[in-house]
């Protein structure tokens, strides 16, 4: 009774799965496994069809009762007659007689559905963004925004998610805040360098205030001299000012004259009050005369 209700078990079994079994003259044929094709009918109930092994070249998938096996490819469907190193796409598995030729998008591409197959650049995320999820052979780029004061990211990638900003530590202190472009920028701490700013900016402000004394020093000699004047004739700014020495030959000896200038000098920053002019004749064989301009 038991092996009765096995034989009917395999027999309903064996008609249900027509993707292995067929029928042929009231028999059960086994159809040619994955790699090879029919080439005949089996000769008892249940038993296999007569099979060879797919060439080198071809393959069967599956369970079949095909007379020949399938092409195989050889190359991918992106590719063309440019340069390997501008395709597209790659062989990951060369044609075996259960399968045909595999391949993928090489990386930096994703195989979008739809389009034929073609393989399509992946995004790259810009500035300010990250990369939330990154792609795959048949999935593209997935993007997201940093977030202002807490994540950055200031590069374009396909890869690189947001950065966290960072915080100054205690020795450092805050130059520039984190946006989503840029990160935090820190500036070291330090009393040195207000010191030596302060001194420098004493030191320039006390070579400003001696310019400015000794511009001052020079207006007053000059509107000094522009308004002094003699008792007896008036005389130009130039005979006034300035010391000249004149040299002249007279009967084979030379005479020197000289306009001196004698000035008299207050206390009160030593600038001049009163100014005399007189003439010395000086002759080398004769006494100096001394005479009053």
């Amino acid at each position: 009774m038991f092996r009765l209700f096995t034989a009917i078990v395999l027999i309903y079994s064996v008609r249900c799965d027509e993707r292995i079994y067929y029928e042929h003259n009231n028999m059960t044929c086994v159809m040619c496994p994955p790699g090879s094709h029919w080439v005949g009918h089996c000769l008892t109930n249940g038993a296999s069809a007569d099979c060879v092994p797919c060439p080198h070249d071809q393959y069967n998938p599956a369970f079949n009762r095909a007379i020949y096996c399938k092409q195989c490819r050889t190359s991918c469907w992106n590719q063309n007659h440019e340069h390997e190193s501008v395709q597209r796409e790659e062989i990951v598995q060369a044609c075996t007689g259960i399968s045909d030729l595999k391949c993928q998008c090489k990386e930096g591409y994703w195989r979008e559905k739809g389009t034929n197959n073609i393989c399509q650049r992946v995004l790259t995320c810009g500035q300010g963004q990250g990369v939330k999820t990154k792609a795959t052979p048949n999935s593209d780029t997935v993007c997201e925004d940093c977030i202002h004061g807490e994540t950055f990211s200031n590069l374009s990638s396909t890869t690189e998610k947001c950065l966290p900003c960072s915080s100054c530590v205690a020795d450092e202190i805050l130059h520039r805040s984190c946006t989503a472009t840029e990160g935090t920028i820190c500036a070291v701490r330090t009393t040195t360098g207000r010191k030596e700013l302060v001194m420098g900016l004493g030191i320039g402000l006390s070579f400003l205030a001696l310019a400015f004394l000794a511009i001052g020093v020079g207006l007053y000699v000059f509107c000094y001299c522009r308004s002094a004047k003699t008792d007896s004739d008036s005389i130009t700014q130039g005979e006034y000012c300035i010391m000249s020495a004149l040299y002249f030959k007279s009967h084979m000896s030379y005479n020197r004259r000289v306009i001196v200038v004698q000035t008299q000098l207050t206390p009160l920053m030593f600038f001049p009050t009163m100014l005399t002019l007189y003439e010395e004749d000086r002759s080398i064989n004769g006494p100096q005369d001394k005479v009053l301009l």
